[in-house]
């Protein structure tokens, strides 16, 4: 007979998550399943993902804070580390905390840095107009405006500046057109400030584990 295995709910992933939290030290808890960490421009996520089979999945991705709704560096871990039954929680979780602090990109154990986000983000990208734009703003936020170009071409090649684009593209091309115009202007830092600030207040809405970590703006 077919196990009838339900999705775990938050209050019975709770136990699992406080047993990954000393890993997390100096991460805020964000939305009942998983932990957050924000430096300058960009953040880190780690969440544990709550599977129709009754399992739990540790993932991470990074959100660059001054683009508008962009994710990149997404992750699982290996297997057969990658979905965790609760059964088998108490026999894989020390494997499952080296694996995430081994796998996960950027490095869980490491400091959190913008411009090495910003090399790997670089190194992972593929020819899309959401990764045109996040490096767009991220290289220009950072200061480094060659790159910056660079990826202004790209988007600007994708979009083929703007004929017949869809709908849901049209935010992303007045975000770059902004970006464009402030780095004329001399202001493009304080212009994704604006951004950063939206982006930064949206991901912590949730957030269970106050205060705020020294760094992070209020919302």
């Amino acid at each position: 007979m077919a196990l009838n295995l339900k999705t775990m709910t938050k209050k019975e992933l709770r136990p699992y998550l406080q047993a990954y939290r000393p890993l997390f030290e100096g991460w805020t808890e964000v939305g009942g399943e998983g932990f957050l960490r924000i430096s300058g421009p960009v953040a880190q996520q780690v969440w544990f993902e709550r599977l129709s089979g009754g399992a739990y999945r540790p993932a991470t991705a990074v959100s660059v804070l001054v683009a508008k709704h962009s994710g990149m560096l997404f992750s699982f871990l290996d297997y057969p580390l990658r979905e965790v039954f609760p059964r088998d929680h108490d026999s894989k979780s020390e494997r499952v905390c080296k694996a995430m602090r081994e796998q996960f990109v950027p490095s869980i154990a490491s400091p959190l840095n913008a411009i090495e986000v910003c090399h790997f983000c670089e190194k992972s990208a593929i020819d899309t107009i959401p990764d045109a734009h996040t490096l767009v703003a991220l290289n220009a936020y950072l200061g480094r405006l060659a790159s910056a170009q660079k990826f202004l071409d790209i988007f600007r090649r994708l979009t083929h500046n703007g004929k017949d684009l869809p709908d849901y593209f049209e935010e992303r091309f007045r975000a770059v057109n902004a970006i464009q115009e402030a780095l004329q202007r001399g202001n493009v830092k304080e212009v994704l400030d604006e951004v950063r600030h939206s982006e930064q207040c949206r991901l912590l809405k949730d957030a269970r584990q106050p205060p705020i970590p020294t760094g992070i703006d209020k919302c």
